[in-house]
């Protein structure tokens, strides 16, 4: 009995040491749509090839990038932990908006983005 507690005792110290870390919360998809202003200063168009980043707070090691398809939506490749993420999008010839902050709480949820709005840069 106390071999196995010393045993246990052990490997819980060594997976500690390693510098692994267990991730026991929940995961989480997003997705909104990147659009510009139109000439006619009413309607909106969506922009293709945009960037969605998205950079965990608590572990900035840890995001990932979503492209804007053909009509400026975007949805996350994968699951994202949940957690408070920095997000910012960017594409060449606009400006760049954020990083701001976006919060994904709660597990199993897909969360919609309101719009993001790009405007071109001035020369």
């Amino acid at each position: 009995m106390k071999r196995a507690f010393v045993a246990t005792a052990v490997v819980m110290m060594c997976i500690v040491l390693s510098g692994c870390t267990l991730y026991f919360g929940g995961w989480a998809t997003a997705g909104g749509r990147v659009v510009e202003r139109a000439e006619d200063g009413e309607s909106v168009v969506g922009i293709k090839g945009a960037v969605v980043t998205f950079k965990s707070v608590s572990n900035p090691d840890y995001g990932l990038n979503c492209l804007t398809d053909e009509n400026g939506d975007w949805v996350t490749p994968a699951r994202l932990k949940c957690d408070m993420y920095d997000v910012t999008v960017s594409k060449t010839g606009y400006v760049q908006v954020g990083p701001f902050s976006y919060p994904m709480a709660e597990r199993d949820t897909h969360y919609t983005m309101e719009i993001i709005m790009l405007e071109t840069q001035q020369e």
